[in-house]
């Protein structure tokens, strides 16, 4: 199974939500949408993980990238959604900071809403 990634932009956050398995056979197709959201302009970056049913630490390796990228800019990557067992091997590879919960985003250009939960 391959990993799929829709895209919603507004002016000032980009929510990328994946779905499928993130791991070693997938990660370059992962990989060239966080380059895109780390190059851009976008204060906030949300990936949400609800739909992503498995993800090793060759999957993680995208997102781990993306948040070294954007340590020194002031801008923010937040992870939402993620399953338990997502959640473990985000926390295990270091990202898991960067896990919140929905209710603690910022409702940034209506982040709540892209992600369905308005």
């Amino acid at each position: 199974m391959g990993s799929v990634i829709e895209v919603h932009a507004r002016e000032r956050v980009l929510v990328l939500s994946g779905s499928g398995e993130w791991d070693l056979a997938t990660a370059e197709q992962v990989r060239p949408h966080l380059e895109i959201a780390v190059s851009g302009a976008w204060p906030l970056i949300v990936v949400d993980l609800a739909r992503v049913d498995f993800m090793d630490v060759a999957g993680a390796k995208p997102i781990r990238t993306a948040v070294r990228s954007l340590r020194s800019s002031g801008r923010k990557i937040l992870l939402v959604h993620p399953r338990s067992h997502v959640e473990k091997v985000l926390r295990l590879t270091g990202l898991g900071d960067f896990v919140v919960p929905v209710e603690e985003l910022p409702n940034v250009d209506h982040v709540q809403e892209l992600l369905g939960l308005a």
